[in-house]
């Protein structure tokens, strides 16, 4: 019973995840068969960018639409508003509106950007499915923004469209490491460092300074990127905001090794 209760202690988890990891990335490094081979940019890369993929009225109802929710203005059962620091202790000073995929009016006045969002990502890796969820994130003075880090070890597909200017580093943008999302030893070691310190098994070290992997951006840019990259946001300035609407999609799995 004894032996029982240690093994069920959180911190033998923990070890028994991180070896899990670590032992997944090095079968996949040793491995003569990567599934990464595939061409597409998003596969080699982890990082798709579309500039302007909303301009006009199309970018301008969208931003209307936000800017309703986040003053208060719009009111609906669908949409959860959420203080991500008070509630998770992490990125501070960000709010997440949580259920835009379910609210009535959102469906009605955009489900045509949701297909041509969904058609654009489908069209750069046939691992992407369908969206599941949509979320906004709203970002103002957050200057401890959580580390880079990942969401899991296997594909995870988000796309993120900015709605407010993001040109500088000052208004936070997100960041990426391109190529990040593939197995590597530097991935490895992250996993043990974050064990040995008692961090989140996902987040990333040994990368460098973020703002080398900063995607500045205008009003209308689609990013598309694989989460399994490590990734977070930019610090802002006291002064600096951000806004943008994550969709968040399924993942297709081409082969039962790749579980």
């Amino acid at each position: 019973m004894m032996l029982q209760s240690i093994l069920n202690t959180s911190y033998v988890r923990e070890l028994k995840e991180c070896l899990r990891l670590m032992l997944r990335d090095t079968k996949s490094l040793l491995s003569k068969t990567k599934y990464y081979n595939a061409q597409s940019e998003l596969a080699q890369e982890g990082l798709v960018i579309k500039r302007a993929f909303l301009s006009g009225r199309k970018l301008s109802s969208l931003q209307s639409f936000v800017g309703e929710i986040l003053s208060d203005k719009y009111h609906s059962n669908s949409l959860e508003i959420v203080d991500r620091g008070k509630k998770f202790g992490q990125d501070p000073n960000m709010i997440d509106v949580f259920g835009l995929e379910n609210d009535a009016k959102f469906k009605k006045k955009f489900t045509r950007l949701v297909n041509d969002v969904q058609s654009f990502c489908q069209s750069n890796s046939e691992r992407v499915g369908p969206v599941q969820n949509i979320n906004i994130y709203f970002t103002r003075s957050a200057n401890d923004p959580r580390c880079l880090h990942s969401d899991s070890i296997s594909n995870q597909y988000k796309a993120f469209i900015y709605l407010t200017d993001v040109s500088s580093l000052e208004n936070g943008p997100y960041c990426f490491v391109k190529k990040s999302h593939k197995a590597s030893f530097r991935r490895i070691l992250s996993f043990l460092m974050n064990f040995l310190i008692r961090s989140n098994l996902y987040d990333r070290w040994f990368l460098g300074a973020r703002s080398k992997y900063a995607l500045l951006g205008t009003p209308g840019d689609l990013i598309l990127s694989d989460q399994a990259g490590a990734h977070g946001a930019h610090p802002q300035s006291n002064n600096g905001c951000r806004i943008l609407v994550m969709f968040n999609f399924g993942t297709i799995k081409i082969n039962s090794q790749e579980a």
